[in-house]
């Protein structure tokens, strides 16, 4: 038999904590010693303290939209020619702080390029004689440095009238017609030797991008003739017809316009044909409301209904037919009070411009692709 201590073991700890008891004892609050941790606090570097909380934004790196030539002319001073250029910044969400001018002798293979700030709006460049054909660029550069796109080569002999720059089409003359899926736009050309295209330009923002905007080829135009151009599907029927509703309680149907008197729940309804599968885009104007709500949906077989609309102003809707839907209701509330017209119903397909507002612009261009003033924007409201 062996009494004693079999072992001893040893730990080393750091103290946190004292507790003295009654019985002139102390409790020993402790955890585990570890010097590594000690060490690599010490490496650690600590930053001076700041009040910002976050990182430091970083620079907007995306480039601004090329320039436009808008005038070029020959000026002599002293009996020495010199060529006068004034530059229209390009539109876009990034703003151009300067212009950088490339020039040269047509043929030449190097370029001198000179830095313009944007508010100068233009400059001059001397160095060439009268009859001399040369060749401008020019490009945007943005506040943090980043150079844009260059626009199309001018060509232009010092003493000549003009550098081939298209004028602006006459704002009277544009016509622009929203249809169910997409727009109708007619125009009409002057008498203008530079004009030989036009470029259309489409987005849901009201602040245009040539450089991601631009909607198919431009369009070859002569003078003084009328064209017209679309965007999305201009083939698009309404399937709602007048004269084909069925008034439901509450309802009556005037024209063209239904109008649903509080008191019962009822449907204005239409029958429509579907296909399985296929969305169905809505639109209607709701005005006289002060109660209630109207839904949108498709019945026959099973209902798919879309959001109960309760405020007066235009609304868009899009229904996906299932199996057996066969007609197009408007459901009203027992409360709703109020009129609704414009309602149109029809097939989207992938040719439709996305529902919303959509603006349009149009860009004379030269047989070189030289542009001229932007019309527009031109907004329209798709269905």
């Amino acid at each position: 038999m062996l009494f004693g201590e079999a072992g001893a073991e040893s730990f080393r700890v750091v103290v946190t904590q004292t507790e003295a008891t009654e019985d002139m004892c102390t409790i020993l609050r402790c955890v585990d010693a570890a010097p590594e941790i000690d060490t690599l606090t010490d490496a650690t570097v600590i930053p001076a303290w700041s009040g910002r909380v976050g990182a430091e934004i970083a620079e907007n790196l995306i480039q601004p939209s090329a320039p436009r030539f808008a005038e070029v002319a020959t000026t002599v001073v002293s009996g020495v020619p010199r060529v006068d250029y004034l530059l229209a910044p390009g539109s876009g969400a990034i703003s151009t702080a300067e212009f950088q001018v490339g020039h040269r002798l047509e043929g030449a293979s190097s370029w001198t390029t000179i830095s313009i700030p944007v508010a100068n709006g233009g400059g001059r460049i001397s160095g060439y004689s009268m009859g001399q054909v040369i060749q401008l660029r020019a490009c945007g550069v943005s506040a943090t440095g980043v150079a844009g796109p260059h626009g199309p080569t001018i060509s232009y002999q010092l003493g000549s009238a003009g550098a081939g720059i298209p004028g602006a089409l006459d704002a009277d003359s544009i016509s622009v017609t929203a249809l169910l899926g997409g727009a109708r736009i007619e125009f009409a050309t002057a008498a203008d030797p530079n004009l030989a295209r036009v470029q259309l330009y489409r987005s849901q923002s009201a602040t245009l991008d040539r450089e991601t905007d631009a909607t198919g080829a431009p369009l070859s135009v002569s003078s003084a003739r009328s064209w017209s151009m679309s965007v999305g599907d201009t083939t698009r029927q309404n399937l709602l017809k007048s004269g084909s509703w069925t008034a439901g309680a509450g309802w009556s149907i005037s024209g063209g316009t239904g109008t649903h008197a509080a008191g019962s729940a009822g449907e204005l309804s239409q029958p429509i044909p579907t296909q399985t599968g296929r969305w169905y885009r809505i639109g209607l104007s709701l005005a006289g409301r002060t109660a209630g709500s109207v839904t949108p949906q498709l019945t026959g077989g099973s209902t798919v209904a879309g959001t109960a609309i309760s405020s007066n102003g235009s609304h868009l809707a899009a229904l996906q037919a299932v199996s057996g839907n066969t007609q197009f209701e408007l459901a009203a509330s027992s409360t709703f009070n109020g009129s609704v017209s414009a309602m149109a119903a029809y097939l989207q397909t992938p040719a439709c411009l996305l529902q919303g507002t959509h603006y349009l612009w149009l860009e004379p261009q030269s047989a070189d692709g030289v542009p001229g003033p932007v019309s527009g924007p031109f907004s329209i409201e798709v269905i």
